[in-house]
């Protein structure tokens, strides 16, 4: 007997994610696997989404997603069209490959909200996919090979590189499941179990971003979990106590352990700027862009420079050809001001959403939406592909709030 479509498009989401840290890791090996295998996805999920459409609906927020990405599309075309683009170095190709894998993050997240909206995907299997790939980066870390694509000295000889190489990757992909397992934590012990062993994971990535939504994710769940409305004084002390012992332990391996002091002391303390540092260097590369943006001219204000060019103009003004480390700053002064006034409607209509009461995923959404935002501001990188998981949870607490409303439509009845 032949299974049935929707079975397979359960197959297809499942598979796409047991691939993509595989292949993040073959990268090393196979150069260009990962632009096959994100195209290979990219028609696999046009075309069942095609299928499924006819028996669904569009999200407003999908609609800007789809907008987003299509003005960097449009952006890009006419810069080059018009020859606007900047004299320094900017890619047309690599403007339409980074608009081609954001494409893939909307389908992603277009696919999760059709198939939980249909009944195919239940948070079940966002669990279970969540689970593996916190598994497998641990796994990838015993037996992966050494992180080589980074600098040494800046604390990345421990960081946890995991299956992918990468300790940036293995960071992104890490925390894209943070959300799902902080919620799910007390309903679940397979969540509760694969969250710390997250919390330990991206500990050892050494990525001061991932440290930085890890913490404000934690503080704010256990607010809510444990303290807000809650007037049972010896379970807030036990909380209390597990994160004291916790934090205790962290300190005491820092202070114990040469290596890990010293790694953690690094990052913490990257002023180095003149070789590339991004820590502090931040407030200096950031300044230039800022500077930039009104030196520009009015055109390409409005358009963009091009997609590569901030690195030519960081190595000129800085010292180091790197990126942005700030989505709204790369967006901008790549593809001008259409994207970004999309991208600020985007994370809008999800605070819009998370403030309204009685809505079924509120809490999850807005762990999302806190993991995009500080993400997104303080290193970039939210619309990579490694990310995908987040912004297929964001799809699934989208399709829980028209599930909701079409229950409450039927009881109304």
């Amino acid at each position: 007997m032949l299974i049935s479509k929707d079975i397979l498009y359960k197959y297809i989401f499942y598979i796409y994610f047991i691939l993509l840290p595989i292949v993040a890791g073959l990268e090393a090996f196979l150069a260009g696997s990962n632009k096959i295998f994100n195209g290979v996805f990219l028609i696999v999920f046009l075309l069942s989404i095609f299928d499924i459409y006819r028996r669904a609906f569009m999200d407003k927020y999908i609609l800007l997603f789809f907008a987003f990405v299509g003005s960097i599309f449009l952006a890009n075309s006419l810069v080059y069209g018009f020859n606007l683009s900047s004299d320094l170095n900017p890619s047309m190709v690599e403007g339409m490959v980074v608009g081609s894998r954001m494409l893939l993050l909307v389908f992603v997240c277009f696919f999760s909200f059709l198939m939980v909206r249909h009944g195919v995907l239940q948070s079940k299997d966002f669990i279970y996919i969540a689970s593996y790939l916190v598994l497998i980066m641990a796994v990838g870390q015993l037996f992966g090979e050494s992180d080589t694509l980074v600098v040494q000295g800046e604390g990345n000889e421990l960081a946890l590189h995991g299956l992918t190489g990468h300790v940036a990757i293995t960071a992104s992909i890490l925390l894209s499941v943070l959300p799902i397992l902080f919620v799910y934590s007390s309903k679940s012990k397979l969540s509760l179990v694969m969250l710390l062993l997250c919390f330990i994971a991206i500990i050892f990535t050494f990525r001061r971003s991932a440290w930085l939504i890890l913490t404000l994710l934690g503080l704010i769940h256990l607010y809510l979990m444990y303290f807000k409305n809650n007037t049972d004084a010896y379970q807030k002390f036990k909380v209390m106590a597990f994160v004291v012992v916790g934090l205790s332990g962290v300190i005491l391996l820092a202070l114990f352990n040469q290596g890990v002091s010293d790694a953690i002391m690094t990052r913490l303390d990257d002023l180095n700027v003149s070789s590339g540092g991004t820590g502090a260097g931040r407030s200096i590369f950031w300044g230039i862009l800022w500077t930039y943006i009104f030196e520009q001219p009015l055109i390409n204000f409005i358009l963009g420079n091009g997609y590569g060019f901030i690195q030519g103009l960081l190595e000129n003004k800085f010292g180091s050809a790197i990126g942005a480390h700030n989505d709204w700053l790369d967006f901008f002064l790549s593809f001008g001001i259409m994207p970004i006034i999309l991208l600020f409607s985007m994370v809008m209509i999800l605070v819009t959403y998370f403030f309204q009461r009685k809505r079924i995923g509120v809490q999850l959404l807005g762990y999302c939406v806190l993991s995009l935002v500080v993400l997104s501001v303080t290193t970039g990188g939210a619309f990579d592909t490694y990310f995908a998981f987040l912004h297929a949870t964001i799809g699934f607490v989208l399709a829980l709030k028209h599930n909701q409303e079409n229950l409450l439509k039927v009881k109304s009845c």
